[in-house]
């Protein structure tokens, strides 16, 4: 009987076979699904965001701005890799809330920055470094290019928009990945090629929907990892305004969503959180 590992893995396949794209997957760990009727920013604030061997972490924000089910998955990455973490100058890309920039404050970081460019996230995410008596330089920009080259980072991390977006009115800023959902992915992967030392870290979290070419981008220059992955369940109706040009995507090879209960018209991506080691 086929489990979700094993459609996973025909999945990872496909990307080898198709893009000859080899991800080192032996520490790879499955988190649970996902269904947005779980939306973990909803509830009253601010909201405990509970991590192993962590003081719970208290995070401000609204209905539409939280830590979401990608943040907490890069944030359990981390908590693991804090060896990696500790000591380091960090610098979280696209911070919103400033979770992970509080979890490697927590897991002992030398110093970290965060950049974002939308002024909203930055207020909520002072306010969270100060309710976590935590302590982070922040910028406001667009991706790395806010950040003086001064600045020695050494890991670089992320979640960023990535929804393929054929017009402005698919998404909110905050969702929208551009035509084929890499439009900053490809721009920040170049830029932290740029910023990080030979044996530095980037971590980031990539789902199905965008084209997976841009993992080709990542892999001119960094060792790539597959540290975790799910499956991120949606239905007709939550990506209905995308779902016609995300279906001309996949027939192209540049997108990849499958059915999950067609009797419900739910479906599946994956999501994937990656570690890329600078050669």
């Amino acid at each position: 009987m086929k489990t979700d590992r094993d459609d996973f893995l025909n999945y990872l396949r496909t990307l080898r076979t198709r893009w000859s794209l080899n991800l080192r997957t032996e520490d790879a760990v499955k988190h649970p699904d996902f269904a947005e009727t779980s939306l973990v920013y909803e509830g009253p604030r601010p909201r405990e965001i509970i991590l192993d061997h962590l003081e719970p972490i208290l995070e401000q924000g609204d209905r539409h701005l939280g830590a979401d089910h990608a943040t907490l998955s890069t944030a359990q990455v981390l908590v693991k890799a804090q060896e990696k973490i500790r000591g380091k100058v960090v610098c979280e890309v696209g911070c919103g809330t400033a979770l992970l920039s509080i979890v490697c404050y927590r897991l002992g970081a030398r110093r970290v920055l965060a950049t974002d460019i939308d002024p909203e996230c930055l207020a909520y995410a002072r306010e969270n470094v100060k309710l976590n008596r935590a302590e982070v330089s922040f910028f406001q920009g667009n991706l790395l290019e806010c950040v003086p080259r001064t600045e020695p980072i050494e890991v670089i991390l992320g979640n960023l928009p990535q929804k393929p977006s054929p017009g402005l009115r698919a998404f909110s800023i905050a969702y929208r990945g551009g035509y084929d959902g890499t439009a900053l992915l490809r721009k920040w992967i170049v830029q932290a090629s740029e910023r990080l030392n030979r044996g530095n870290h980037l971590y980031l979290f990539y789902h199905s929907l965008a084209n997976p070419q841009v993992l080709q981008v990542l892999n001119r220059d960094f060792d790539v990892l597959l540290k975790a992955w799910k499956r991120r369940i949606f239905t007709h109706r939550e990506l209905e305004g995308i779902l016609p040009h995300i279906s001309r995507l996949k027939k192209e090879g540049k997108s990849f969503f499958e059915v999950h209960d067609a009797s419900s018209g739910q479906y599946f991506f994956y999501g994937m959180v990656l570690e890329g080691i600078r050669r």
